[in-house]
C-alpha cells in the first residue's frame, strides 16, 4: 500500500465536526514523518514529498488560460494523461511559504475523495474555509509536530523566531503554531490562518485516479 493510500485510510467518508478533522489530520501527519522515517527531524524535507509515486511538484506558475502569473500560493491538479498530481507552487513567494504551501497542497491530494463530505459548512465557516484551514492544520503538524515543538520548548528556546529557525518555518507560522499548543496566549488580532494568499485545488481538473 503506498503512503497515499496508508494516508487516506486514516480519513473518513463522513462529516467531521472540527475536532475530529483536526484529530485525523494530526494522525495523518504524524504517519507521514513515520512513513518517511524523518520522526525526529527538525526540518521536514519537503523534497520528500516530490518523490513519492505519482506526485510531481514544480516550483513554477501554473499553466493559465490567460497567459497570467497565479496569485495563489499552489495549485493541485490530476492529470490523466500521465496519472500524477501536479503541485505548482508559487515561485514568487517565500521559501518558507512554499515549503508550507507545498504540504498544504498534498492535504488537498490526500483528502481528494472525501473532499466533498467531509469538511460541511457550519455556522461560522464554509465549506471551502474549512477545507482551506484543514489543509493549513496538516502542513503546520507535518513542519511543526507537537512533540518536537514541545520538546523544543522545554530544551532549547522559547523565542518564536528561534524556533521558527530550528523549524525552518516563517516566526509567524510559529508563533501561530505556538498559540495552538497553548505555549503563548492568544493575541486579539490572531486571525484563523496562516497565510493571507490561499491556495487552491483546481476542482475542475481533478480527476478521479
Amino acid at each position: 500500500m503506498s503512503i497515499l493510500q496508508q494516508l487516506r485510510t486514516l480519513g473518513a467518508n463522513r462529516p467531521l465536526s472540527h475536532n475530529e478533522a483536526r484529530s485525523i489530520t494530526e494522525r495523518q501527519a504524524i504517519r507521514l514523518r513515520k512513513l518517511l522515517d524523518v520522526e525526529d527531524d527538525y526540518i521536514f524535507p519537503a523534497t520528500a514529498i516530490d518523490d513519492l509515486p505519482h506526485i510531481n511538484v514544480t516550483l513554477d506558475h501554473a499553466p493559465s488560460a490567460n497567459g497570467q502569473a497565479m496569485q495563489e500560493s499552489g495549485i493541485t491538479g490530476w492529470s490523466p494523461q500521465d496519472r500524477s498530481w501536479h503541485i505548482f507552487i508559487n515561485p514568487d513567494h517565500h521559501v518558507h511559504r512554499q515549503r508550507f504551501s507545498l504540504l498544504h497542497e498534498y492535504k488537498h491530494v490526500i483528502d481528494y475523495p472525501i473532499y466533498e463530505t467531509a469538511y460541511p459548512a457550519t455556522g461560522r465557516f464554509t465549506h471551502e474555509e474549512r477545507r482551506e484551514a484543514i489543509c493549513d492544520y496538516f502542513a503546520a503538524c507535518v513542519l511543526m509536530p507537537k512533540v518536537l515543538v514541545r520538546r523544543a520548548w522545554t530544551g532549547f528556546s522559547q523565542d518564536p523566531k528561534e524556533l521558527a529557525g530550528l523549524f525552518d518555518v516563517s516566526p509567524a507560522a510559529m508563533r501561530y503554531r505556538l498559540t495552538d499548543l497553548g505555549l503563548l496566549e492568544r493575541q486579539r488580532c490572531q486571525t484563523a490562518f496562516f497565510r493571507t494568499t490561499p491556495t487552491t485545488a483546481r476542482q475542475a481538473d481533478l480527476i478521479s485516479p
